[in-house]
């Protein structure tokens, strides 16, 4: 009998994505909820794919998912730190997982903080998790 258990962690991995909004310069995102965790899951992977010319690198900006306060991925679009911003259309990890693991109920939020000049193009956020009990 195939049950979650004798699957590839491929095979149960659940993928969620949102659209957030663009940013103009001197303004930010704070805490968008996503989506919330319908059980127990565990992060696998949190990405952005960019529809849109990110513009002011110079001064950089600090993409975030969260789970109330306690990060669980994110990077800096910085020319002097950081990365360098993903390209229309292509999809970006937003780096190493932590505090992977949530509760049923727990709401994973967006967040991105941009510097002086620099304005942030609408995207798709994607997060990637697998199902506790399917483990």
């Amino acid at each position: 009998m195939i049950t979650p258990r004798n699957l590839a962690d491929s095979a149960k991995t659940h993928i969620i994505t949102a659209l957030c909004t663009a940013c103009s310069v001197g303004v930010d995102i704070a805490d968008m909820p996503i989506f919330r965790a319908p059980k127990n899951i565990t992060i696998v992977e949190v990405g952005i794919i960019p529809l849109a010319t990110y513009t002011g690198h110079a001064d950089g900006s600090v993409w975030a998912i969260e789970k109330g306060s306690t990060a669980i991925a994110g990077d800096t679009y910085n020319a002097t730190e950081g990365s360098t911003p993903p390209e229309v259309g292509a999809y970006a990890s937003l780096g190493t997982i932590s505090n992977a693991d949530l509760l049923e109920g727990d709401v994973v939020t967006f967040s991105v903080t941009n510097g002086a000049g620099a304005a942030s193009p609408i995207c798709v956020v994607q997060v990637e998790y697998i199902i506790d009990e399917d483990v």
